[in-house]
């Protein structure tokens, strides 16, 4: 899946940024950021993230209360 819309860097600068999410073999997300400050004509890697499920909680426990999956 990509997404692409405009969104400001930190200096205010209008943007192009792309997000693409790839699911790999083992079950996880890769989500790959770019940005393009020339609407798309080059872009540059922002981050490079992959998601991984570690596991399912089966109680958790805070100071707002407990909670059970």
């Amino acid at each position: 899946m990509v997404l692409t819309g405009t969104w400001p860097d930190a200096a205010g600068r209008p943007r192009t940024v792309r997000m693409t999410y790839t699911p790999e073999a083992d079950g996880a997300v890769r989500q790959v950021a770019e940005a393009s400050y020339d609407s798309g004509t080059s872009w540059t890697l922002d981050f490079d993230y992959t998601y991984r499920r570690i596991g399912r909680a089966t109680n958790r426990s805070s100071s707002m209360g407990t909670n059970s999956d």
